[in-house]
C-alpha cells in the first residue's frame, strides 16, 4: 500500500507534536506557494524517504498481526529389515513396522496483547516508524525551503536582468548626449570616455545578470521542473524540536528495549499445555507461556496412528518452569547497560549543542535585520539623490552622465535592499531546516 504526501504528513502529526505557529499569507501568495511545493511530490529523494516511511508503518502493522498461522508437512520412507531372513530377531513380541510415515502439524497463535518479547518487537517497530518519518520530515522540509530558496533566488536573479536593462538603456542615453555634446564642442574628450565606460560597463552587468538569471532558472527547473518567481512572504521564525533530540531520545528508548531483552534471559519461563487425542492420528493441543502470553491452539496429524501404550491416553495436562543461563547473560546485560548510559549521555549533548545552535540562529536572524535596516536607509538614500539629480538636469545644473551614475547607484542600492529582504528570509527559513518543519503544515 502507498501513501500520499498528505498522508504521510497527517501521520507524522500523530506522532510528533505541532512545532511551529501558522503563517498567514495573502491569497496570491498561498497560490504560488502551493503551486511550488505540489513539484516536489515525485522529486527522487523524497520518494525514497517516503518508501521508508510506508516500510516502517507496514513493519509496525505486522507487529500488532492478531494471529500467526505456522504449517508444517512431513513424509518419511523407510527401507525395513527382512525379519524372515532373520529369525533370531523375531524372538518375543513383535510390532508392524511401518514402510512410510506422515506427519501434519497447524499452529494458530495468538496475540491479545503485547507483552514480553512481542511488546519489545511493536515497541521497536514504533521507534523505528518514528524515525522514519522524522527522516521523512526533514526531507520535506529541507526540500520544501530548498525550493522556495530557489524560487527567491530566480525572482531575485530577473530583477536584477530588468535593471540591468534600465541601466544599460540609460546608459546608451547618456554615452549618445555627450557623444552629440563632444561633436558640439560642448563636451569633454574625458567625459566622452567616461560616458563610454559606464556604457561598457551597463552592458558588461545586463550580460553577467542575463546569464545569472539563466542558471537560477535551470536550478529551479531542476528542483521542480516549473519556473515560479513568488514575491518574498513574510515568514515569521520557527520553533519546536530539533531532530537531533528526537533521534537521540528515540536512540535511549532503543537501548532501553535492548536492556529489558537482556534482563529478560535472566527469568524462568513457564509454560502450561493441555492435549487431546482425539483418536490414534489427531490431537489438538493448547498451549501458553509466560514469555509472551500469547496463547496456541495447535492441530496435529500422524500416520500411523500412536500405538499401545500411547493410544491408551485420552487427554493430558503439562506445566513446567525453564531457566537457561550462561555467562554471555551477563555480558549481554552489560553490554545493554553501556548502550543505554551512552544513548543518556548523547541525549544530553544534543540537547546541550540545541541551546548553542538556538543562540547561533537568533544572532543570524538579528544580524540580517541589521543588514536589512541599512539597506532600507540606502535605498531611501539614493531615492533622494535620484530625485534631486533629476531636478538639478532639468534646470540644466547636472548632466545626463551624473544622472545615469545617480541611478546605477540608485539600482545597485534597491538591488541589495532585495538581497538583504532574501538573506533575512533565508535565516528565518534556517530555523525550519533545523526543526524539520515542512512549510506546507504552517501556511494557509
Amino acid at each position: 500500500m502507498r501513501f500520499s504526501l498528505s498522508f504521510l504528513l497527517a501521520l507524522l502529526l500523530l506522532f510528533l507534536p505541532a512545532q511551529a505557529q501558522t503563517i498567514t499569507l495573502s491569497q496570491e501568495q498561498l497560490a504560488e506557494l502551493e503551486r511550488l511545493l505540489s513539484k516536489l511530490e515525485d522529486y527522487p529523494a523524497l520518494v525514497a524517504a517516503k518508501a521508508q516511511a510506508e516500510a516502517a508503518q507496514a513493519q509496525l502493522r505486522s507487529a500488532f498481526d492478531p494471529v500467526v498461522l505456522s504449517a508444517d508437512a512431513g513424509y518419511a520412507l523407510f527401507d525395513n529389515e527382512d525379519l524372515g531372513a532373520n529369525p533370531q530377531q523375531v524372538n518375543g513380541p513383535t510390532t508392524e513396522i511401518p514402510e512410510s510415515s506422515t506427519q501434519l502439524s497447524l499452529e494458530l497463535s495468538f496475540r491479545p496483547v503485547p507483552f514480553g518479547d512481542i511488546a519489545d518487537l511493536a515497541e521497536t517497530a514504533e521507534i523505528d516508524l518514528r524515525d522514519a518519518l522524522l527522516s521523512f520530515r526533514e526531507m520535506v522540509a529541507t526540500l520544501q525551503v530548498q525550493a522556495l530558496e530557489s524560487a527567491l533566488n530566480a525572482a531575485l536573479a530577473q530583477e536584477a536582468f530588468k535593471l540591468a536593462q534600465e541601466g544599460a538603456k540609460l546608459a546608451q542615453e547618456a554615452f549618445d548626449i555627450n557623444s552629440a555634446r563632444f561633436a558640439k564642442g560642448a563636451a569633454s574628450a574625458a567625459e566622452l570616455r567616461l560616458a563610454e565606460q559606464n556604457l561598457r560597463q551597463a552592458e558588461n552587468r545586463l550580460l553577467n545578470s542575463e546569464a545569472d538569471f539563466e542558471l537560477a532558472k535551470l536550478a529551479l527547473l531542476d528542483l521542480v521542473g516549473e519556473v515560479i518567481l513568488p514575491e518574498i512572504p513574510a515568514i515569521p521564525p520557527a520553533q519546536g524540536t530539533a531532530p537531533a533530540i528526537s533521534r537521540a531520545e528515540l536512540n535511549l528508548r532503543r537501548a532501553q528495549v535492548g536492556l529489558r531483552r537482556a534482563e529478560r534471559e535472566l527469568y524462568p519461563v513457564a509454560q502450561a499445555g493441555f492435549n487431546w487425542n482425539i483418536d490414534d492420528n489427531n490431537s489438538l493441543s493448547l498451549s501458553l507461556e509466560s514469555r509472551t502470553l500469547q496463547p496456541s491452539v495447535a492441530y496435529n496429524y500422524q500416520d500411523p496412528g500412536r500405538q499401545l501404550p500411547e493410544n491408551l491416553v485420552n487427554t493430558s495436562f503439562q506445566i513446567g518452569v525453564g531457566l537457561s543461563i550462561s555467562p554471555g547473560v551477563f555480558n549481554r546485560i552489560d553490554a545493554a547497560k553501556a548502550q543505554v548510559k551512552a544513548a543518556s549521555a548523547g541525549l544530553e549533548a544534543n540537547r546541550d549543542r540545541d541551546a548553542i545552535e538556538q543562540r547561533i540562529l537568533a544572532n543570524n536572524i538579528q544580524k540580517t535585520e541589521r543588514s536589512l535596516a541599512l539597506s532600507q536607509l540606502a535605498l531611501e538614500n539614493a531615492q533622494q539623490d535620484l530625485d534631486e539629480i533629476s531636478v538639478r538636469e532639468s534646470l540644466g545644473l547636472a548632466t545626463a552622465l551624473e544622472r545615469q551614475q545617480t541611478f546605477v547607484a540608485f539600482q545597485q542600492a534597491r538591488l541589495e535592499l532585495q538581497n538583504a529582504q532574501l538573506e533575512a528570509l533565508k535565516t528565518v527559513l534556517a530555523t525550519y531546516n533545523y526543526y524539520a518543519i515542512p512549510l506546507s503544515e504552517v501556511v494557509k
